[in-house]
């Protein structure tokens, strides 16, 4: 009741008449069985906006025309007689009900539209201001200690650390989609450190979760929210999909770059076409330094594989029988299983190989120049394509 009569106070017009002039327009529908005026119609919605900016429920809004009704109709047969001078027979009175239940009917129906357009107008402007500071943080823009303050309203202290993790799919994740809240849900439950904010950004699914200090540098910060994240995702996407992590880091320059860090492991893990569906940047970092001047890189590649284009079928089933070599930890047994081949098979390939290039996989030295390389390569995409030339 409290509330009730806290509202009321609030939505009273200057003129003293309560709840959009909602009495006075009953009394008047008493006496002239009149339908609601335009007029009317808009003032009800405007009190339904009023009381949803303000915080009443619907329930509690609508309540109050119920029960302004109420009071009013054991006094309005009354009212109107004195304002008619007219006797009311027991017809008139029945009539009089009717109209006033319809009144009332037409009155709660634009209060819970006018109370349901406010909601959508508040919820858009919400959605806008979160889309806003999701772009300014990762992106950069914008001055640090506005985003810091920013931030707090969604519930992230920059203060602390974060981590950013980022899922693609093949068909782009959509605003509309349900996984935006399942997956703030779903790390909130499996991370249990703190508010999460998850959003969508050019079609990729992402979540920006807190990392307490002790956690983070153990070095698995990663491994939580990006299995929580996938278990989201591989429920959602219908098709392919990856999911990658970036370093935890601090402030708001550390979140945008813990995201920069997913977007450069979903390249990589792309190009160099990584099974994993969960990568975590920090186990990039070797390929990053390997890829990172392309010129020097596309000339040892060209320097130490590109002898295998002379091979009788070219370079490729040499190149996939020296990435199967690597993968399978240089079992020769698990390669021949892997391409359903003889162990004599993988191993003229690898002879082949090492008469091609001159190195050879049982040399240390040798082995890890073919495997970066190779690296390389895939990266490139070579041979299908040809290797970028110094500029």
């Amino acid at each position: 009741m409290a509330e009730k009569e806290k509202w009321l106070q609030l939505i009273v017009e200057p003129d003293g008449a309560g709840l959009g002039g909602y009495p006075d327009t009953l009394l008047d529908v008493a006496v002239t069985g009149r339908r609601l005026s335009q007029r009317e119609l808009k003032e009800f919605e405007s009190t339904g906006a009023t009381a949803a900016h303000g915080g009443l429920s619907l329930a509690t809004t609508v309540d109050l025309f119920v029960d302004a009704t109420k009071r009013a109709w054991p006094n309005l047969p009354r009212m109107a007689r004195g304002r008619s001078g007219c006797m009311l027979d027991a017809d008139a009175v029945a009539t009089m009900g009717s109209d006033v239940l319809t009144a009332m009917s037409t009155a709660v129906a634009a209060v819970t539209s006018g109370y349901q357009q406010a909601q959508e107008e508040a919820l858009r402007v919400e959605e806008d201001s979160r889309r806003r500071f999701i772009d300014d943080l990762l992106e950069g823009t914008g001055d640090i200690s506005s985003l810091a303050d920013r931030a707090e309203r969604f519930g992230l202290q920059l203060v602390a650390d974060h981590v950013v993790a980022v899922a693609e799919a093949a068909r782009p994740f959509g605003e509309s989609d349900r996984v935006l809240a399942r997956a703030e849900a779903a790390l909130r439950a499996d991370t249990e450190r703190g508010n999460v904010l998850a959003a969508i950004k050019d079609g990729r699914l992402l979540v920006i979760a807190p990392v307490p200090p002790p956690v983070r540098h153990d070095g698995r910060a990663e491994a939580p929210i990006g299995a929580a994240l996938a278990r989201v995702v591989e429920q959602e996407a219908a098709t392919a999909w990856r999911v990658a992590v970036g370093q935890p880091r601090t402030g708001v320059q550390g979140v945008c770059r813990s995201y920069r860090d997913c977007g450069d492991a979903l390249l990589l893990a792309a190009r160099l076409r990584f099974s994993e569906r969960v990568v975590a940047a920090a186990d990039l970092l070797l390929y990053r330094v390997v890829l990172r001047d392309a010129e020097v890189i596309a000339d040892f590649i060209d320097t130490v594989l590109g002898p295998l284009v002379n091979a009788r079928y070219g370079a490729e089933p040499l190149l996939e029988t020296l990435d199967g070599y690597f993968a399978s930890g240089c079992v020769t047994a698990k390669v021949a299983r892997r391409f359903y081949l003889t162990e004599r098979a993988v191993t003229y390939r690898l002879n082949r190989i090492r008469a091609l290039t001159g190195h050879d996989v049982h040399v240390p030295r040798e082995r890890l120049a073919l495997e970066i390389a190779l690296i390389g390569a895939r990266y490139f995409d070579w041979p299908r394509k040809p290797l970028p030339v110094a500029s």
